[in-house]
């Protein structure tokens, strides 16, 4: 699960962007908003259809930790079931923090998206899911193709 990412361009509708009028998040990758030790916080967002039928969507707030027991996904504790599968893990969300005294990285940009959940065990009893690391050889790499095939869907 080194690799689970994907990039989709929607059509545009009238010469514009879905992005253009919903907004969008960053990207962040390659240890974004990691510590040296591989913790962040992480803001998942989804669908779950074991919780309201996954009519709403729901949000979770959880230590992101770098797994090497899990081909070096990010794990978090998580509810989120069958639904929530593709939605964005976040750093930042909302409005970022204002550094005063912390002594680990910070990065200060808000609502960046460093992972998308892929996988969760199915046991009932262990709430954990996992997300492939965003990094310079798989996302940017996909971004930079859709760019290159689809430069107005790219441009800010």
């Amino acid at each position: 699960c080194a690799n689970d990412i994907a990039v989709i361009v929607l059509k545009d509708q009238r010469g514009r962007y879905v992005g253009t009028k919903t907004g969008w998040y960053g990207i962040g990758y390659d240890g974004f908003g990691f510590t040296s030790s591989g913790e962040t916080h992480i803001t998942q967002l989804g669908y779950p259809g074991g919780i309201d039928y996954g009519t709403q969507m729901l949000r979770n707030d959880s230590l992101g930790q770098i797994s090497a027991g899990d081909s070096f996904n990010t794990v978090i504790g998580s509810q989120m079931n069958g639904g929530s599968s593709g939605g964005p893990w976040i750093n930042n969300f909302g409005l970022a923090g204002y550094a005063n005294g912390v002594s680990t990285p910070f990065d200060a940009q808000s609502n960046i998206v460093v992972g998308v959940s892929s996988w969760g065990y199915t046991d009932g009893i262990t709430d954990i899911m996992g997300a492939s690391q965003f990094n310079a050889g798989n996302i940017i790499a996909l971004l930079n193709n859709a760019c290159a095939l689809y430069p107005a869907a790219c441009a800010p």
